[in-house]
């Protein structure tokens, strides 16, 4: 089989997968099928950049100043204290980033007909090989379409073409990817 030594090598679960390339047509192919949902992404990009909570902060106010001031002589917050308010503030920006980013996706994927979606990710499975044991394997029969590991869900094979689109075409979209 492959030898996945020359190719990025992720991890997902305990499985290892290395990410093959596609040919120069089958990459136009995927690109032109992927577009409505690049464009959607890009707009979507756009407008998270636009929201508020990415904006320049305002001037802090003289009240806001002093209240800082005081803050500042009081006792630093322990590690975990800062931690737990690193990861609120991350995620909430991550839920916002996901509320601006989810419909306009949904919205291309699911405006996308069932043959290209199955195109897509079946090029996209077809350089993909799971290493077992020793060897790597092929994810999916290339003649016939069927997946080689019944274990594999959605996640794990949406992963997988995430990382052959970003493989394989970052370079065609690079504000997209």
């Amino acid at each position: 089989m492959v030898n996945a030594t020359d190719r990025p090598v992720v991890t997902i679960g305990s499985v290892q997968f290395s990410i093959g390339s596609m040919d120069a047509l089958t990459q136009w192919h995927v690109a032109r099928r992927l577009s409505p949902i690049l464009a959607e992404m890009s707009g979507a990009f756009k407008k998270m950049a636009h929201s508020a909570l990415f904006q320049d902060l305002p001037e802090p106010t003289p009240e806001q100043v002093a209240a800082a001031t005081q803050v500042a002589q009081e006792p630093l917050p322990t590690d975990e204290e800062a931690s737990a308010v690193l990861q609120r503030d991350e995620n909430e920006r991550a839920l916002e980033m996901f509320e601006i980013l989810a419909k306009p996706i949904t919205t291309a994927i699911s405006t996308m007909s069932d043959a290209d979606s199955e195109y897509i990710i079946k090029k996209c499975l077809a350089v993909c090989r799971r290493k077992t044991g020793n060897t790597w394997a092929s994810v999916i029969d290339r003649n016939s379409g069927v997946m080689m590991y019944q274990d594999i869900d959605m996640r794990t094979m949406i992963t997988l073409v995430a990382h052959v689109v970003k493989e394989n075409l970052g370079d065609f979209f690079p504000t997209s990817l």
